[in-house]
């Protein structure tokens, strides 16, 4: 623009009561469709001339519209005002460092990691639609998801732990609903219950889960096995029940495993100790259980032992670490 002009816009012959001050305008359409504008340039320096000022009219400059963007940056500005509107929530956690967008302008990874949030988990998020990514470990987030939750059909990562969630896990259980869902860490955060059988509604995604260090009860429900992506399985410090179920043996990726700190007992099944499951990188921790030695006989051979970097099987409530190998 030149110094002193102003624009003043108009579309398809009607005033759009937008003035500028450089000759050109960002605007959008709500539908396609085809839009004439111009705009009027006045300089009012021009004090010389009989009206004091320069008025111009441009030539008309059409714009076709043929597809309408899909509009997330303003649905996303209006959802992360509704959560800055929740008690705890500052509209300052969200800037260039904690919120990150694709080139459409569409968020798609939040990290408000540790931030000192201390408020219920915002229902706004479920309206980020192009969320993939959300960060919001080590805060003390309270409430529930709310129940359209799982309408973010994008988002694969959920860190969610060391919170103050609370309720039983089946309060919860729209995380296991989200159609994307890779990598769930929900440990440390005082939710209680039985594991409830909906965990089955993530086996076509889910490659790794971290429930460790809550209050769960009850004995393993079989839709557990039907996780058979996973890589990492972490369950420990709970107060979990009943016997590990041959069928852990269709977790061929298996890499970390701790069901650690339960109260587990019976045998564990020689499938754990099978040729798909032993290489150099795993981690099995199954110490501070109900398992006798001779439970653990199926992955304590010498060949098993020899192949796992770290396994872990005692103490147990009735040996201890200096209990003899056979």
């Amino acid at each position: 623009g030149v110094d002193g002009n102003s624009y003043k816009w108009f579309r398809n012959d009607v005033d759009m009561d937008v003035t500028t001050e450089i000759n050109s305008l960002t605007t959008s359409e709500a539908n396609p469709g085809e839009y004439t504008y111009y705009c009027q340039i006045t300089n009012e320096t021009f004090n010389g001339l009989t009206n004091s000022s320069l008025t111009v009219t441009s030539e008309n400059i059409t714009v076709t519209v043929v597809e309408v963007a899909n509009g997330c940056r303003k649905r996303d500005i209006e959802a992360l005002a509704e959560i800055a509107e929740v008690p705890g929530w500052e509209e300052s956690l969200f800037n260039d460092q904690t919120v990150f967008r694709n080139d459409d302008g569409c968020i798609i990874r939040i990290n408000l990691a540790n931030k000192n949030i201390s408020g219920e988990f915002p229902a706004a998020f479920a309206k980020l639609l192009n969320l993939q990514e959300l960060y919001l470990e080590q805060n003390n987030i309270t409430g529930t998801f709310p129940s359209n939750f799982a309408d973010l059909t994008e988002l694969s990562v959920l860190h969610i732990y060391e919170n103050n969630l609370g309720g039983n896990l089946s309060d919860h259980e729209v995380v296991f609903s989200l159609p994307a869902i890779q990598d769930l860490q929900m440990y440390r955060n005082g939710i209680g219950g039985n594991i409830p059988p909906s965990i089955g509604n993530a086996a076509k995604t889910l490659s790794s889960l971290s429930l460790g260090d809550n209050d769960l009860t009850g004995d393993l429900p079989v839709e557990i096995y039907s996780l058979t992506k996973l890589f990492r399985f972490h369950i420990n410090g709970n107060e979990l029940t009943g016997s590990i179920s041959p069928l852990i043996g269709d977790f061929t990726d298996l890499d970390h495993l701790d069901i650690s700190d339960n109260n587990f007992s019976g045998p564990i099944p020689s499938e754990l100790g099978s040729e798909e499951l032993t290489d150099d990188n795993k981690r099995f921790w199954l110490q501070d259980n109900q398992f006798t030695f001779g439970d653990l006989i199926p992955i304590l051979s010498f060949d098993n032992l020899g192949s796992y970097s770290s396994i872990i099987y005692a103490p147990q409530a009735g040996f201890t670490t200096t209990t003899p190998f056979p």
